[in-house]
This record gives structure tokens, sequence and C-alpha cells, in this order.
């Protein structure tokens, strides 16, 4: 089952900093567990626990937005009414605990997995009057977190496929892209690409991180190839470490091999 996949260390997200002086960092501490939450027709709600780590009272905002994802990975939110959740804020003290309850609106079991975040923006400490103590205090940089835990709404037979599709190499330039053919989210953790020579040994080696393959959708990767190396590289081998398995739970491995002619050889343009 999908439950089961073993969590990674980016299943919860930082997705930004808000600093309101100069100064010495000083940040909130908070955790939000579970780490991902899945929700069907057998389960049509859940509890996110949220607690205060920090030696101060922490305020948060909540929100909840449809989650997608463009080719370069960068997320795509959106307004949703396909969830409710409850509270909208929340207040906790120093090691306190609080609930947040989430629900499916979904009358209908899906047939491609859905894919929302709620977020957790923590904000300023209301306006008080200061002691010197606390004066000080705020001289220094105040870290504001915000930080989105992923909901997916599972179809009622989960399949988890993937490919490595549209394969090029122009200009000492390998691009490629990895698709979902399922209708349930993969992660990808890793992608490297390997230089052979025509006696088999390694040319080079170039690795880049993953992260969430969603349900439809593709993730495109582009590696530029050492210009040193590029002519004495017979083919390329692309290696996609992922949570990929099969009906028994072994690992599945996505490779691809694409050969390297001498007239692909040639000045990388800049990376974007």
């Amino acid at each position: 089952m999908i439950k089961n996949r073993a969590l990674q260390a980016f299943a919860i997200t930082i997705l930004g900093f808000l600093t309101l002086a100069a100064g010495d960092g000083a940040a909130s501490a908070f955790t939000v567990t579970p780490v991902r939450v899945f929700l069907g027709q057998s389960t049509s709600s859940a509890l996110l626990a949220v607690r205060n780590d920090s030696t101060e009272t922490i305020r948060f905002q909540i929100s909840l937005q449809a989650w997608n994802q463009a080719p370069n990975g960068e997320m795509q939110l959106s307004d949703t009414h396909d969830l409710v959740f409850f509270p909208a804020m929340m207040e906790l003290k120093p090691a306190e605990q609080k609930n947040v309850r989430v629900g499916s609106t979904f009358k209908a079991p899906v047939t491609t997995e859905r894919s929302y975040r709620i977020f957790f923006e923590e904000l300023p400490p209301p306006n008080v009057a200061l002691t010197a103590t606390d004066a000080k205090a705020a001289a220094e940089v105040r870290v504001l977190t915000k930080m989105g835990v992923p909901i997916f709404i599972q179809p009622m037979s989960p399949v988890v496929k993937g490919e490595i599709v549209n394969a090029a190499v122009n200009a000492s330039r390998v691009e490629f892209d990895i698709r979902n053919i399922g209708n349930s989210f993969f992660s990808v953790s890793g992608v490297t690409l390997t230089g052979i020579a025509k006696s088999g040994t390694t040319t080079f080696e170039k690795k880049q991180d993953g992260w969430y393959i969603l349900a439809g959708g593709s993730r495109h990767y582009q590696f530029d190839i050492p210009a040193d190396q590029c002519r004495g590289t017979d083919h390329l081998r692309v290696e996609i470490a992922s949570t990929l398995a099969d009906d028994k739970g072994n690992p599945i491995s996505l490779q691809q091999q694409i050969p390297l002619s001498a007239a692909a050889c040639g000045a990388a343009s800049p990376s974007h």
C-alpha cells in the first residue's frame, strides 16, 4: 500500500522565511505529524498534531490548497473546495500540542489521485508592552516558518508506475523527462547521469536531487556533459532512485541508455 512507502526527509517542505529585523537569527520551532496524510473511501478524515517545541507561544494561520507541479518541479497551488479543515487559526503555548482535523468532501471514489497541501504559517507575536529583556530579544531577527504537509486523496486501485521519456542530446547537454504513468504519486530521491566509454569505463558521473512526481505529471531534467569528457564518451546511462516497487515490494529501477555521438559534443549553453 502507498501508506507504507518509506517517508522521505523531504516530505515536509519549508516554503519560506520572513525576517522582521536585522541581527542574529532566532527561530520558533514546531512540528506537525504525520508528515503525509492519505484519505480515500475508507478514511474520509484525519488529524494532524501540531506541537510547539519552543519556549515561546506561537500563533498560526492555517490554509489548504490544491497542489500540482510544473515540469521543473515548482509547486503550482490553487484554491479548492475538495477538502475542509478546522481550525483556521491556532495558538500554542510552549510544549503544547493541538490537533487540526482535515476531511474530504468527495462522495465517490476518484480514479486518479488528487494532491493538496495544508500550510501552517507562523504569525508574528501580538504587539505588547516590552520589558527590557523583551526589547533586546525583539532586536534580533525573528524567523517565521511556513510549513506544508502533503494530503493525498487515493484511488480505489492505486497504480504506481513511471518511465523515462523524451531523452535527447544536443550541444553537450542531455535532457529527459521522468513521467508518472500511474494514478498515484511516487518520489524520486536522486537522478544519476553516468558517461560510459567504449571500453566500459566511467568517464564522468553527475547527480541531481529529486522530489515528488505527482499522478499524471512529469519532471524535466537536464545535465551538462563535461566538455573534456564528451568526445571520449560512447553512451550515457540515466538511473533513477525512487519509491517505485513491484507488487511484492521489491524496488523497481528506472534506467535508460542514451547514445552519444561526436556531433552532439559542442559548447554547452549557459544553465538557467
